[in-house]
């Protein structure tokens, strides 16, 4: 029993630690981890035929702009940079009918708040001299996914080392298309106000199913320390969907012109 302790502290505290800083955001965000799967010490006191409700819950900001491994400081420090503040709330529930085998559903409950500059008057005090900041929002669900997780040991006979394989699928139940309101300055200065989507990395969904594998583990080094890893790629057959990224440009480019269903990955230890 000492042993099953000391792995739901550690695994924990790393869940904890690792939900730090963010920076520039390209896509939007999605839980990387099934419910139920094994990541916390909640997993030891499911019983075989139960089901068990899980909820997280992830917050964060980003403001920093990079260019490949480059910061761009000077957005800060002119005051241009874009803001994304994200609260996601992940609902999942999970079926677990022996100790090595888990199903689970995972729903997450999404709000994106956006500011920025350059969308709207524009950056520059020619454009913008007063330097001002609008907001896009949206709310809602996002995509849900179904997902299966094995055990190759047994989890209950506690072994030093010990890791899950795991495969599940996206649905499109998020919105893609999530509009808002863009200001913009007309030849007298005059605000107008257009309608159109927001900015990927806060839409709720992508549009397109994908298919997920994963791999989670861990290794005893010592009767009171336990090392976890994780590793999670989502691949998207899609490449875009048909929300056009910006419907008022006089030219739309094949490619760049519309969202991309991307693929995600992330890996933590």
């Amino acid at each position: 029993m000492k042993t099953s302790s000391y792995i739901g502290i550690i695994l924990l505290c790393l869940s904890t630690l690792l939900a730090q800083g963010q920076g520039c955001v390209a896509v939007r965000h999605m839980s990387c981890a099934a419910p139920g799967a094994g990541t916390s010490s909640e997993f030891f006191q499911q019983r075989n035929g139960q089901w068990q409700v899980n909820m997280g819950y992830r917050y964060f900001r980003s403001f920093r702009h990079f260019r490949g491994d480059h910061e761009e400081k000077e957005r800060v420090e002119m005051g241009t940079e874009v803001i994304n503040l994200s609260h996601a709330l992940d609902l999942g529930i999970s079926y677990q009918p022996t100790n090595r085998l888990s199903f689970s559903v995972n729903v997450p409950l999404q709000y994106n708040d956006r500011s920025s500059l350059y969308e709207h008057y524009g950056n520059s005090l020619t454009a913008n001299p007063e330097q001002k900041r609008f907001h896009t929002y949206s709310q809602g669900i996002g995509d849900l996914r179904l997902s299966g997780s094995y055990w190759v040991r047994d989890p209950f006979a506690l072994p030093k080392f010990n890791f899950a394989l795991g495969a599940g699928i996206k649905l499109p139940t998020g919105n893609k298309s999530v509009t808002g309101e863009f200001h913009k300055l007309d030849r007298e200065g005059r605000d107008y106000v257009i309608v159109k989507p927001v900015d990927q990395s806060i839409q709720l969904g992508d549009g397109g199913v994908g298919f997920s594998v994963e791999l989670q583990g861990y290794a005893q080094l010592s009767p009171k320390l336990t090392a976890y890893f994780n590793g999670f790629y989502l691949f998207n057959p899609r490449e875009t969907n048909e929300v056009v990224r910006s419907p008022e440009a006089s030219t739309l480019n094949p490619i760049t012109g519309y969202f991309s269903v991307a693929d995600q990955y992330a890996g933590r230890a």
